[in-house]
């Protein structure tokens, strides 16, 4: 139970980072979290974007080879997969509820509650 906790956490969190960055509509998630299922779907759900998995967990140290050997090296594309969101219900609210304390803990922190 801890574990997918842990990763439902980290979605939540994610989702606010990239509404800070005011990020666009479409998200791809690379690396060990993209064979997360769970993670994937709750970043989805949360962030209320498109997420895509990448299928090849070691896309940064390829990038980086292409571009430092290129055009010796060139790999080839991975497999995109989109995520699914998870269904509607109580974890929506949780995190409508989540991402509501978070933005009043931060205006109080700042002295800008009313």
């Amino acid at each position: 139970m801890r574990p997918v906790l842990s990763w439902l956490y980290q979605a939540l969190v994610s989702s606010i980072c990239l509404d800070l960055a005011n990020a666009g509509d479409t998200v791809i998630v690379e690396g060990p979290a993209a064979t997360n299922e769970t993670f994937c779907a709750a970043l989805a759900s949360f962030s209320m974007k498109t997420v895509y998995r990448l299928t090849e967990t070691r896309g940064a140290v390829l990038g980086a080879a292409a571009l430092a050997y290129w055009p010796d090296i060139k790999p080839s594309a991975p497999d995109i997969i989109r995520a699914a969101p998870l269904r509607p219900g109580d974890l929506d609210n949780y995190a409508r509820a989540w991402k509501e304390t978070l933005d009043m803990r931060a205006h109080n922190d700042v002295g800008l509650a009313s």
